[in-house]
């Protein structure tokens, strides 16, 4: 008896790049907008103009983000597990 078993090469996943100069620090989420098919996410980070005193505290856009709603989808179920781990976490 012969195997009409059919083998198909791995599928294999473009190289993942880490690459830390990607990183941007955010400390606020800004807002978002829906354009067609995409979610943009903007977001801000504090500063300080050191040349009035005392200093005055501002915010700047500092990156936005933007991805197929399919992909916010899966941000948002994992973001979700994460959240419910961590308050789980903090009730024991």
């Amino acid at each position: 008896m012969t195997d009409t078993t059919e083998t198909r090469p791995a599928r294999r996943e473009p190289p993942l790049m880490d690459s830390a100069e990607w990183e941007t620090y955010v400390d606020s989420f800004a807002g978002l907008s829906l354009t067609q098919t995409n979610l943009h996410l903007t977001f801000a980070t504090s500063r300080a103009d050191h040349t009035r005193q005392p200093p005055a505290s501002f915010r700047v856009i500092s990156s936005r983000l933007v991805m197929p709603i399919a992909i916010a989808r899966e941000v948002h179920q994992v973001l979700g597990e994460v959240l419910r781990d961590l308050e789980q976490r903090a009730r024991t």
